[in-house]
């Protein structure tokens, strides 16, 4: 199954300090795949500061569908993303010791492509991503497209 809809896409980039404390990643579920075994998409991360300093939004925040992570006991060293048609299903933040999934990796009833992995042995210095302007649009075509770290190769995903 394939879109053959016009996409309105949006870029948008974060920078990422040491004083990040936290990662909310916002999971949109797919209206149509079955209730029982929900596929997901992953909509937004936003960056949690300390304190009184604003949060940064990439992408789509939403309240009551996100799976927090802190950041304070261990570095984030860059994602590996489930992408399937349609985006983005599933983002695993990488750390020494993180195995979780954040979202639903298996792409059931759409074409898999399968884990890619977007990581930096270095500090990660940005985020750049691209997500589908919702508009006239299902919201679950929302789509992350690339991360950018100080060791990333620029090789943008496509």
């Amino acid at each position: 199954m394939r879109c053959f809809a016009k996409h309105e896409i949006f870029t948008q980039s974060v920078p990422f300090s040491r004083d990040v404390v936290g990662l909310a990643v916002s999971v949109l579920p797919d209206p149509r795949s079955d209730p029982d075994s929900q596929h997901t998409f992953v909509a937004g991360l936003e960056l949690i500061y300390p304190g009184n300093m604003p949060n940064a939004v990439l992408g789509y925040r939403l309240p009551g569908n996100q799976i927090m992570i802190d950041l304070q006991a261990r570095p984030l060293k860059g994602f590996e993303v489930m992408i399937g048609e349609g985006g983005i299903h599933a983002i695993l933040p990488l750390f020494h010791a993180m195995k979780d999934w954040i979202g639903k990796p298996v792409d059931g009833f759409h074409e898999a492509r399968g884990p890619v992995r977007l990581s930096t042995d270095n500090e990660i210095l940005a985020i750049s991503a691209d997500f589908d302007e919702i508009g006239n649009y299902i919201p679950s075509w929302l789509r992350i497209l690339a991360m950018k770290g100080s060791g990333f190769n620029g090789n943008w995903l496509t």
